[in-house]
């Protein structure tokens, strides 16, 4: 429902995959990623979820500072937009492992910049020349 909304949003199936992976390949569906919110009720009306200014929450402050302890990243931070193609996500977790989580967290790379050490040819940058 999500994908057929965006597609009538934006205009065309090929505008829309410009600033989405499509159906059944987000990180939600392969099981990687966590939506976090402070809101009541998203649980039951995900189509309708908006977290705008989750940052600026105490959950979400104490997630940022301890995800790392968990395995996981936030997965779309503020400013780093160019590797990763799409608008910021807030409360979008991603777990990565424990070690490879308090490395990106540390560092304040984003998930992108994280796998361009291993080998930056085989990480696509959308709209990156």
């Amino acid at each position: 429902m999500l994908y057929q909304n965006m597609i009538v949003q934006y205009g065309s199936a090929a505008a829309v995959a410009e600033i989405y992976p499509g159906a059944g390949v987000s990180e939600h569906q392969l099981g990687l990623a966590l939506d976090f919110t402070d809101q009541y009720g998203y649980s039951a009306f995900y189509q309708y979820f908006d977290n705008t200014g989750f940052k600026d929450t105490e959950l979400y402050a104490w997630l940022h500072e301890h995800c790392a302890e968990y395995g996981f990243i936030d997965r779309y931070p503020e400013g780093k937009e160019y590797y990763y193609g799409t608008a910021c996500t807030e409360g979008h977790f991603r777990y990565v492992g424990e070690e490879a989580a308090r490395y990106i967290m540390d560092n304040g790379i984003c998930f992108e910049e994280f796998l361009m050490l291993y080998d930056p040819d085989r990480v696509f940058i959308p709209g990156a020349d």
